[in-house]
């Protein structure tokens, strides 16, 4: 489907990654470290001088290119590679929606209760406290909560707007 010439292993890859996916209930990403482990095992850096590693980027930007995964070549996006990318869109929308139309009341509620004044200027001018957006995403681990901020961030659908006092963070979007 492809309609070009790559090497055997990346398409040996790009079933492994798919057959992994289905084999660990519906894996929705996974990391690059991951994708290089089973890259290794699928053939790559046995052939010529490149290093597995750039093969690697290469073949995420080709699975990017036709839609097959999400990967950004970027210092903060690269350890994260998308491979539904429902996954991306589920995380960014419990964020940005119309919070009259698409209630999510598990979610809502316990924000709502933990950061009442927060939660009403968040509704009211879109203001949005780090501590908050944190509890939105609470179902998402530490690397997945840098990986979608920065993400927000790329596409401009979050702005840091207040950094955070004493450190490098940002308290405010």
């Amino acid at each position: 489907f492809m309609q070009r010439k790559v090497p055997f292993s990346w398409l040996e890859l790009k079933d492994h990654m798919m057959v992994e996916a289905e084999r660990q209930g519906g894996l929705k990403r996974t990391t690059r470290a991951q994708v290089l482990e089973w890259a290794i095992g699928s053939g790559f850096g046995i052939a010529g001088n490149t290093l597995i590693k750039e093969q690697v980027d290469g073949f995420l930007q080709l699975m990017h290119a036709y839609g097959l995964v999400v990967w950004y070549n970027e210092p903060k996006l690269r350890s994260v590679v998308i491979l539904d990318p429902q996954w991306l869109v589920d995380a960014i929308t419990i964020v940005v929606r119309d919070f009259e139309l698409h209630q999510m009341p598990l979610i809502d509620n316990d924000v709502m209760r933990k950061f009442p004044m927060l939660w009403k200027r968040y509704l009211a001018s879109g203001y949005l406290a780090h501590e908050m957006l944190q509890l939105l995403w609470h179902e998402y681990d530490a690397l997945e909560r840098a990986f979608l901020t920065h993400m927000m961030i790329k596409f401009s659908l979050l702005v840091p707007m207040r950094p955070e006092k004493g450190s490098s963070g940002v308290a405010q979007y």
